[in-house]
C-alpha cells in the first residue's frame, strides 16, 4: 500500500483550465492478463501509458470511450462526504486502497463542483437578462452584444473546468467500497462468525476419501486430456461424474422456481464496463483493490502474482482473475464473465422498473471462468479450484429500501439451504468479515460443506447484498408508486343516471385546476415494456455527473440513458423528483465441482477390506438421474 502511495503524475491542464484538483496516485504497469478497467473518462488525471508491441498485452486490450453503452455511474456524494470519517473508516476495514488525504481531497473536488454549479447558474442567468434585453432594444445593443459574448465564454469555461473537476471527482469515489452492514464483524477471514449450522456430524478427516482418488479410481475425471486439450484445473468430467453435475444443476433450478426465481440462459462473454461496473474490480496480491485506468494494467508478474494465503475463499478481484478476448479496436472490450451475476446484472441495466413488479427475482446457469485459479495457493487439486467450472447463479432486484434487500437476502439464504439440506451435507453458514465483502457487497453470507476428504470446510454458496452500489453503476431504477389500476366498470343500478353523472363530472373537470388531480382520474403511467426502452421516456437528467441530490441542470443536453420521470412521478407535490436506485442482491444456488467434491467425499462407501464399493449419492437427486447404478448407491429418502 505504501508502494501505491508513492506514485502520482503530474497533471497537465489544457488551456482553459483551472487546477480545481491534486494529483491522485496511478496503478503500477506490468505486462500480464489484464483484468476489465473502468469505462474512459476524460480527466485530466488519466495517463495514457502505449505497451510495447512486442507485448502480447500491447494489443488492443480496453474499451473506447463509446464501448459504454450506459451512462457515467451516479453516486451518491451527499452520503460518501456526510461524515467523512465514517467513509474513510469503513474503506480501510475493507483494505481499499486510500492515501491519507483521500476523503479530504474528495471533499474539496465536491466542494469545487458545488461552487462551479452555482456560478455557471449566476453566469446562466446573466445570460438570459441580457438576451431578453437585446430582443426587446433596452440599451445599448453593441454593447449588449459584447457582453453577451463575454459571458458565453465565461460559460464555456466553467463548463470545462466543471467537467474535469466531475469526472476526476467520480474517479476517487469509486474508489471507495460499499458502506458495510453494522453487524458484519471486522477484519480478515478469521473473524467470520457461524450463524448457524446443520447436517448431520462432520466425519473425521480420512485421505481415503480424497474426490480426485475416487474419481480417477472409478475413471471420471480424464486428467491427460485436460492437460493435452488446454491444460491444469481445466477438467474434462466424464461419464456419471458428468450426469451427477446435470443432475445437481436441474436438482438446484428446480428449488429456485419453486421460490419465484424465473430461469434465465445468459451469454458467458460480457462487456468489461459491464463487470466493472458489477464491482468486479483488480486487486494487488494482498487482496487490495486498485484502481485502474483505461490503459494500465494488474501487476501479477511472478514475484506479485501468487501468494495468498486463506485460499479456500473465491474472491472475485484478485491478479489476472478473469480472461479478456481479443477485439477489434473499434469494438468493446470483452471479457469471459467469472460468473452469471454479471449477465444476470446487465438484464436489468439502464431500466426503470415499475414498483409493483418488485422484487424480480431471476436464476441462470453459467460457466464460471477464473484465470485465477491455478495462481492461487496450493489447494488447486482436484474440482475444488478450477478455471471452468458450471455455477447455479440467484439474482434479485429489490426496492432501494435496506429493510427489502435485507428481507430478500434471508429469502435466498433459505433456497440455498433447502439445497443443502437436501443433498445431507454437514453445512456451516458465515456471516463474513468486512474484508471478504469485496468492492461491492454490504453484507455476505457464506455457506461452507464439511469435505472429510480434504478434512476442511470448503464454501458451496454465497449470497452478498450489495444495496445500490451495482444500481448506481448499472443504473437500474424504479418508480415511486406503482400504476394506477383501470378503472372500474358501472355498475348496472347506475346506468340510469349515467348521463347526469357524467355532465357533472365534466363541469367538474372544467372547473378545476389543472394541476389539481381528480379524484376519479388516475395519472397515465408508461408500460413496464416502455420503461425498458429508454428512447420511451423523457430525460430531465443534464449530460455532466451529480448526485441525487437537487442541482440545477447545466445546459438545456440530454442524454435518453439518463434519469427519467413519468407523468405518474410529477403528478404529486410529495413525490421526489428524481427517481430511486433500486437495490441488487446475488447468490449461489449451486457451485457444482465444490458440491460434486463434498458429495463424493461425504458419500463415498468402503467394503470390509478397505476398498471403495460405491459412491453413495442423495435420494433429491435421484428423479434427475439418467444413468445407471454402476458404482453408486442412493441415499435413503430422509437424513
Amino acid at each position: 500500500m505504501s508502494r501505491i502511495a508513492r506514485l502520482s503524475v503530474k497533471v497537465q491542464y489544457p488551456p482553459g483550465r483551472r487546477p480545481y484538483a491534486t494529483h491522485i496516485p496511478q496503478p503500477p504497469i506490468v505486462f500480464s492478463l489484464r483484468p476489465p478497467s473502468p469505462p474512459s473518462l476524460p480527466s485530466p488525471t488519466s495517463s495514457k501509458t502505449s505497451l510495447p508491441s512486442s507485448s502480447p498485452s500491447s494489443q488492443k486490450q480496453t474499451s473506447s470511450p463509446s464501448s459504454s453503452f450506459l451512462p457515467k455511474p451516479r453516486l451518491d456524494y451527499s452520503r460518501l462526504l456526510s461524515d467523512p470519517s465514517l467513509t474513510e473508516q469503513n474503506a480501510l476495514s475493507r483494505r481499499a486502497p486510500l492515501r491519507p488525504d483521500h476523503l479530504a481531497h474528495l471533499s474539496r473536488l465536491r466542494d469545487t463542483q458545488l461552487l462551479l454549479l452555482q456560478k455557471l447558474d449566476s453566469v446562466r442567468n446573466k445570460q438570459k437578462d441580457i438576451s431578453s434585453m437585446i430582443k426587446n432594444q433596452l440599451g445599448d445593443t453593441s454593447e449588449l452584444v459584447r457582453q453577451a459574448k463575454k459571458l458565453k465564454a465565461r460559460i464555456q469555461e466553467y463548463t470545462l473546468n466543471l467537467s474535469s473537476t466531475e469526472d476526476e471527482l467520480l474517479e476517487l469515489a469509486l474508489l471507495l467500497p460499499s458502506f458495510s452492514h453494522p453487524d458484519s464483524p471486522i477484519g480478515s477471514e478469521e473473524n467470520a462468525r457461524v450463524i448457524e449450522q446443520f447436517g448431520p456430524t462432520p466425519m473425521e478427516r480420512d485421505e481415503k476419501r480424497d474426490h480426485l482418488y475416487i474419481c480417477e479410481k472409478l475413471g471420471w475425471l480424464d486428467n491427460k486430456a485436460m492437460t493435452t486439450t488446454t491444460g491444469s484445473s481445466w477438467p474434462f468430467l466424464i461419464g456419471q461424474l458428468s450426469l451427477l453435475e446435470q443432475s445437481l444443476i436441474q436438482y438446484s433450478i428446480s428449488i429456485a422456481v419453486k421460490h419465484g426465481f424465473t430461469p434465465v440462459s445468459t451469454p458467458d462473454v460480457v462487456k468489461d464496463d459491464l463487470a466493472w461496473r458489477c464491482g468486479f474490480q483488480p486487486r494487488d496480491q494482498a487482496g487490495v483493490h486498485l484502481q485502474t485506468q483505461p490503459d494500465a494494467v494488474t501487476e501479477a508478474s511472478e514475484g506479485r502474482r501468487g501468494k495468498v494465503e486463506n485460499n479456500d475463499k473465491e474472491v472475485i478481484g484478485q491478479p489476472d482473475q478473469i480472461y479478456r478476448l481479443q477485439t477489434p479496436p473499434t469494438s468493446p472490450g470483452l471479457c469471459l464473465a467469472g460468473t452469471a451475476e454479471i449477465p444476470l446484472a446487465g438484464l436489468f441495466a439502464d431500466r426503470i422498473l415499475q414498483l409493483d413488479q418488485l422484487p424480480r427475482k431471476v436464476v441462470g446457469v453459467g460457466k464460471a471462468y477464473r484465470a485465477e485459479a491455478g495462481a492461487r495457493g496450493t489447494d488447486t487439486r482436484g474440482l475444488y479450484r478450477v478455471h471452468w467450472f458450471t455455477k447455479v447463479e440467484l439474482f434479485a432486484v429489490t426496492k432501494g429500501a435496506v429493510e427489502e434487500s435485507e428481507r430478500m437476502m434471508e429469502e435466498m439464504k433459505e433456497v440455498q439451504k433447502e439445497v443443502a439440506k437436501g443433498l445431507g451435507l454437514s453445512v456451516r453458514i458465515l456471516d463474513m468479515p468486512t474484508e471478504e465483502l469485496g468492492a461491492s457487497a454490504c453484507r455476505k453470507y457464506d455457506m461452507e460443506a464439511w469435505m472429510p476428504g480434504r478434512g476442511k470446510w470448503g464454501e458451496i454458496t454465497s449470497t452478498s447484498n450489495c444495496t445500490d452500489y451495482q444500481a448506481r453503476r448499472l443504473h437500474i431504477r424504479h418508480r415511486h408508486f406503482p400504476p394506477p389500476s383501470p378503472p372500474l366498470p358501472p355498475s348496472p343500478s347506475s346506468s340510469s343516471s349515467s348521463s347526469s353523472t357524467q355532465t357533472n363530472i365534466t363541469s367538474s373537470k372544467s372547473s378545476t385546476n389543472s394541476n389539481t388531480t381528480s379524484s376519479l382520474s388516475h395519472p397515465s403511467t408508461p408500460s413496464f415494456e416502455s420503461n425498458l426502452n429508454p428512447s420511451s421516456t423523457p430525460d430531465l437528467t443534464p449530460n455532466l455527473i451529480h448526485d441525487s441530490s437537487s442541482i440545477p441542470p447545466l445546459n438545456s443536453n440530454t442524454n435518453s440513458n439518463t434519469n427519467s420521470t413519468s407523468n405518474a412521478d410529477q403528478s404529486t407535490s410529495r413525490q421526489p423528483t428524481s427517481l430511486p436506485f433500486a437495490h441488487t442482491l446475488n447468490g449461489t444456488a449451486a457451485a457444482i465441482p465444490r458440491l460434486l467434491v463434498a458429495i463424493i467425499e461425504n458419500g463415498a462407501k468402503f467394503g470390509s477390506d478397505g476398498e471403495l464399493k460405491s459412491v453413495e449419492l442423495p435420494f433429491v437427486l435421484k428423479r434427475f438421474w439418467i444413468g445407471t447404478d454402476e458404482n453408486i448407491s442412493w441415499a435413503s429418502e430422509t437424513y
